[in-house]
């Protein structure tokens, strides 16, 4: 599978975009570890990283959405949190088990498939606040 940020998925945040393309390339780094050689030790390399990119950009997200009074602010908290969930078990999982035969299917439906409609549809819709409310904004 290949798993590629396009500018479809685009929320017209820069930094947010930016970061979003990062994770898009780390999964897509992780599902290529999944089934190379020597994948155990790349896979809970990129595991790692993942793990603390992913709290950061949440982290940075989450700044942005306060600073800014977004009101569907408890959404995307709810979200973030599946998502934080869902990627500590997969990292148990594979600490406990390695790669098996499901593993590579629960990063594809698990990750990948979660960020792509987190981000069509809350972080779009965030984007798309932001450039309303930066539009109503008096010109200095």
């Amino acid at each position: 599978m290949s798993f590629v940020w396009t500018p479809a998925l685009a929320v017209g945040v820069e930094p947010i975009d930016t970061q979003h393309q990062e994770l898009f390339h780390r999964l897509n780094a992780l599902l290529a570890a999944i089934g190379g050689q020597g994948r155990d030790r790349e896979v809970l390399g990129t595991l790692a990283f993942l793990g603390d990119y992913v709290v950061r950009h949440f982290e940075d997200e989450e700044r942005l959405m306060r600073e800014a009074g977004y009101p569907a602010l408890p959404v995307q908290l709810a979200e973030h949190q599946q998502f934080t969930t869902a990627f500590g078990r997969l990292r148990s999982r594979f600490a406990r088990h390695g790669i098996d035969g499901a593993f590579a299917k629960d990063v594809e439906s698990g990750l990948c498939d979660w960020l792509v409609r987190h981000v069509q549809r809350s972080d779009r819709a965030l984007g798309e606040w932001l450039s309303t409310r930066s539009a109503a904004q008096p010109a200095r």
